[in-house]
């Protein structure tokens, strides 16, 4: 497999805020992940929102402290991260589903499914596309954008329907 060159922008992550640890908890202790899980966003701290609240055995990787996602080629059970949301959406996206069984990724809805190549992408890798909670930007410590923040689950081997539900007062 061939590895995918670093993004051009400044050294670090492109565009996705520091999540709030509370909501990092509640989706971890929501999924319940279990097997090895891997936070490839981690983030430089001083809080690991994500990676603290993964159950052992867990890894992660954050590029900003030199340890580059997309080096990773070990199998993992889950992928639990806050990904970056700028234009290397897609190549990171594509990296987690091919060594993931559980990928969740929490992101405006538009960037993670928005177009047929992302799509095709966890198809090609066996994944369904399981559940989406749709959450308050504020919920999750980001300035609101408009847009629909979601957590997002694919599960390789998954072909049922999409489960939705809502974490928010989107209907008030």
């Amino acid at each position: 497999m061939t590895t995918p060159a670093e993004p051009p922008a400044a050294p670090g992550r492109g565009f996705a805020p520091p999540t709030a640890p509370a909501l990092a908890g509640r989706l971890v202790r929501y999924f319940a992940p279990t097997g090895f899980c891997l936070d490839p966003c981690r983030g430089p701290g001083p809080s690991y929102p994500f990676y603290d609240a993964l159950p052992e055995p867990k890894g992660w990787c954050e590029v900003a402290e030199g340890r580059n996602f997309f080096d990773w080629k070990r199998p993992v059970d889950w992928i639990v991260t806050n990904p970056d949301w700028s234009c290397d959406y897609r190549a990171f996206a594509k990296h987690a589903f091919e060594i993931a069984d559980n990928v969740v990724f929490l992101a405006p809805l538009h960037v993670a499914i928005n177009t047929y190549r992302r799509h095709r992408d966890w198809h090609a890798h066996l994944h369904g596309l399981r559940k989406i909670i749709v959450l308050d930007w504020e919920d999750a410590g980001f300035p609101s954008a408009g847009y629909i923040l979601a957590a997002v689950h694919w599960q390789r081997g998954y072909n049922g329907g999409t489960d939705w539900r809502y974490w928010t007062n989107i209907f008030d």
